[in-house]
């Protein structure tokens, strides 16, 4: 009997963590290489209980990233953090991959499962000042939502109006605090947060089509000045600043990793991969899951799913080769 074929998955999120799973249960070799320092993915940074996953009732995401870990681990599958992939080589019979060391690795197939990161300082770098707050004053994504106690009495200005900035502004205002949510243009968020806001009208308050442009320490407050699109610059005081807007998909080290190759790669003007629905991309035994490739609809579930079709594409082709 000859042995199992290997599978490279980069990313060791819910998806990748999923696809591994599956290929191991299928009868491959799968390894995970995870470019962070600990497994679970974005999702680990998730504080909050999600309430949305069928059979993970009032885990939160980090509890929910952990048992994911856990059980990939249980079956015996490879994880290797700080391992970020700096080349990926085609070759005749799959791929090699080099990791950030210069360690070769090869694998029958590579399946890329990098999943979103949460839009830092780098979204407001022409914001004057911002560079200057510390991390008592500023959260950027989903430390918006740790240490909410602080926020108890406080004024927080959360900039965003997408899910997140609307539920951190509600919580806020559950707690005591008063929100101010800025903005850029209308807001995205879902319906029912909307009406939760709108029942903490004298606690919060959304400003449309605004732009935050500075932020100062003054008599131990920030101090933040924004311009809607009328030209009117508004001044606030608030004690803290919250920055939710949105992620963006993990692509740029694959183009870098593929080198010339990465012009047969297809990705959106956002950056995601475009794949078929079984998450093949153009390139031959490359495939990608989760939410890497999930633009409209990212979620754990939707993650979980993906990983679990990529793995599946990969034994059919495998199969028939």
């Amino acid at each position: 009997m000859s042995d199992p074929l290997s599978v490279a998955i980069v990313g060791a999120g819910p998806a990748g963590l999923s696809a591994a799973l599956w290929l191991k249960q299928l009868g491959y070799a799968p390894f995970v290489l995870e470019a962070a320092e600990a497994p679970g993915g974005i999702l680990r940074f998730n504080f909050l209980a999600n309430e949305w996953v069928l059979g993970q009732h009032g885990l939160t995401g980090t509890e929910m990233s952990a048992r994911f870990v856990a059980h990939a681990e249980a079956a015996g599958i490879p994880i290797a953090c700080t391992s970020s992939v700096q080349r990926l080589v085609p070759i005749p019979n799959g791929w090699r991959l080099f990791l950030h060391d210069g360690t070769p690795r090869h694998a029958a197939a590579v399946i890329v499962a990098t999943g979103l990161r949460y839009r830092g300082p780098e979204a407001l770098a022409t914001v004057a000042g911002i560079g200057q707050l510390s991390a008592s004053e500023l959260a950027y994504g989903p430390f918006a939502f740790r240490d909410l106690d602080l926020c108890q009495g406080k004024t927080v200005l959360i900039v965003g109006g997408g899910d997140n900035a609307f539920e951190n502004a509600k919580m806020v205002a559950e707690l005591g605090g008063c929100a101010i949510i800025l903005c850029r243009s209308r807001p995205r968020a879902q319906r029912q947060l909307h009406e939760a806001v709108e029942r903490f009208a004298d606690r919060i308050r959304v400003v449309m089509h605004a732009t935050l442009r500075a932020v100062r320490r003054e008599a131990g407050k920030l101090v933040a000045n924004w311009q809607t699109v009328s030209d009117t610059t508004e001044v606030a005081m608030v004690d803290r600043l919250h920055v939710l807007i949105g992620y963006a998909p993990n692509s740029e080290w694959l183009v870098a990793a593929l080198g010339d190759t990465a012009t047969a790669l297809a990705r959106d003007e956002a950056g995601y991969l475009i794949t078929d629905r079984w998450g093949r991309t153009p390139l031959l035994r490359l495939y990608a899951a989760g939410d890497l490739v999930e633009r409209d609809f990212p979620n754990v579930v939707s993650a979980l799913a993906s990983g679990a079709r990529a793995a599946k594409a990969v034994d059919i082709d495998l199969s028939n080769r």
